[in-house]
């Protein structure tokens, strides 16, 4: 059974409004989920937070450049270093056995274990 008004497609339902969370609420979520993501991810989502607040007009470029600053000093070497651990502990190597007798078969390296075949 369909409804009225609707069964012949005469009838558009209106469009929902787009719903915007504020950035300070995004901040906030963040900041509650930061100690389930691995730390290249909460850089790229709070760049991303904050380039959709500025295309929103929620912050302005003053603003966003403000909250950038600190990640090209001290705040950001630490970044990187966090990001740079997380990686190696978090990821294998892996790649093309290039000499010896399994040459041309794949390797794959964890943290702290040798090399599998």
């Amino acid at each position: 059974m369909r409804r009225p008004g609707f069964q012949d497609g005469t009838m558009i339902p209106p469009q929902k409004p787009e719903q915007k969370t504020p950035f300070i609420d995004k901040l906030k979520n963040l900041r509650n989920v930061a100690p389930g993501l691995m730390p290249r991810s909460k850089v790229d989502i709070l760049k991303m937070y904050m380039d959709e607040a500025l295309k929103d007009g929620e912050i302005t470029k003053e603003q966003h450049t403000e909250m950038l600053m600190p990640y090209f000093g001290e705040l950001g070497e630490k970044v990187t270093e966090q990001i740079e651990v997380s990686d190696r502990e978090n990821f294998a190597e892996a790649g093309l056995v290039s000499r010896g007798p399994n040459k041309g078969k794949y390797f794959i390296r964890y943290r702290g274990e040798g090399i599998l075949f």
